[in-house]
């Protein structure tokens, strides 16, 4: 595939006599360029001049370095050769040997992509210079430095996974035989199929979907979507959340196909036989639109009736559809003496979720939050360690299954 150019420039950068060796300009501060058409912020990249152009957001009075390990990783998604981060962008205490963004720049170095630092001539034309990663030296330098920035990095001939022209999707879905509020509701029929049956064929309908698989502990779920012609493979027996059975079975199929082989992986819920195929799609194409994006998840317009519901799941974005708080409670709420109309419309939170493959692997080892706790909700660890969570609006949630009155109705609605 193409290989990119890119750099990373801060409000103060010093400006390159001219942007024209860089292919991908990642622009960090409140303000535009001189040099290069940025506004503030977007959720995609565009083109102009020529250059692709990724806009990410600033901090408050200054580049954070979340926004500038987000901009890494964009460059890493959109099939950059060579990455070079200007002065202004990290200050002495980030780029610390051992740091966060130091061991960033070291991951990607080792997945062949060349880091540098600084803003000075040299190190511009070194950047120019340096040669694409099919005609690196074959011997790299040594690590024992640790500081990824002290010097430009060459890394080994390899290909990184996310330089793949057309990323592929694996789908998961999380079957643990034991719920607790209604137990082997998965294999409960549904007008002659089970209901974790109509949800695969439902989920194996979505377009951006390179395999389906379902992770179990269970032998009769597996011997049963084996049954149907599905995939399943057999997790730990003690995961507490259906995403560290969805991670442990990417990594099953990573062993299958090689590291690599999916970049991004959407968690579908298994108790969905009406699942919408279109909503695991709008799960995975905000990760494939956007490569800055680590998280993708949806929801659906409510009327004040149903979101007064505490075991319905709301949520609040911000102007971008970035995820700002999920919540039991009603939210956004208001005074007590202005009650909201009837009318008035919520986002209700759907449990699709989407992850670059990147990030889940840092998903696994996020802690549990006291939000988390507070509100019983998974999602909320993600926030509460800084990272955000992308939203798409859908037309409608489907119901799933809890209870006998859920299969009764669902019967009625199948027939």
């Amino acid at each position: 595939g193409v290989k990119h150019r890119c750099v990373v420039v801060g409000e103060h950068s010093a400006a390159p006599p001219s942007v024209a060796p860089f292919d991908v300009v990642i622009c960090l501060g409140p303000t535009p360029h001189s040099y290069v058409k940025c506004d503030v912020r977007v959720t995609a990249a565009d083109t102009t001049d020529g250059l692709v152009v990724v806009k990410v957001p600033e901090g408050e009075g200054r580049v954070e370095e979340r926004e500038v390990l987000r901009a890494m990783e964009a460059a890493a998604g959109m099939q950059c050769a060579s990455l070079l981060l200007m002065d202004d962008v990290v200050t002495d205490d980030e780029r610390r040997p051992g740091g966060r963004i130091d061991q960033a720049a070291a991951k990607l170095w080792e997945g062949g992509v060349y880091v540098f630092g600084g803003s000075s001539e040299v190190l511009l034309h070194q950047h120019q210079q340096c040669p694409t990663p099919q005609h690196a030296p074959a011997s790299s330098p040594s690590r024992s430095s640790v500081n990824a920035f002290a010097s430009p990095r060459f890394p080994p001939p390899e290909s990184h996974p996310s330089s793949a022209a057309h990323p592929r999707v694996l789908c998961v879905i999380p079957a643990r035989h034991g719920s607790q509020r209604l137990g082997g509701k998965l294999l409960r029929l549904l007008k002659g199929q089970t209901v974790l049956q109509r949800t695969y064929n439902r989920a194996i309908q979505a377009k951006s979907c390179s395999k389906l698989v379902v992770a179990t502990e269970d032998v009769r779920i597996k011997e049963h979507v084996e049954g149907f012609g599905g995939k399943a493979v057999m997790t730990k027996a003690e995961w507490k959340v259906g995403t560290d059975r969805v991670f442990e079975a990417w990594k099953r199929m990573e062993e299958e196909e090689g590291a690599g082989s999916y970049q991004i992986i959407v968690n579908v819920q298994g108790d969905e036989p009406l699942l919408n195929p279109a909503h695991v799609d709008a799960a995975a194409e905000l990760l494939l639109a956007d490569p800055a994006l680590r998280m993708s998840t949806l929801a659906a317009p409510i009327f004040l009736e149903e979101a007064q519901n505490q075991a319905v799941v709301k949520l609040v974005t911000d102007g971008w559809g970035t995820a700002l708080y999920f919540s039991r409670a009603l939210i956004p709420s208001t005074k007590p003496t202005n009650p909201p109309p009837p009318d008035k419309v919520f986002k209700r939170h759907i449990g699709i979720y989407g992850f670059r493959s990147t990030f889940l692997e840092t998903y696994a080892t996020l802690p549990f939050s006291d939000l988390q706790e507070s509100e019983d909700l998974e999602q909320l660890k993600v926030l509460s360690a800084g990272f955000s969570l992308q939203v798409a609006m859908v037309d409608k949630a489907q119901p799933d299954v809890n209870t006998e009155e859920d299969i009764k109705v669902l019967e009625a609605m199948i027939a």
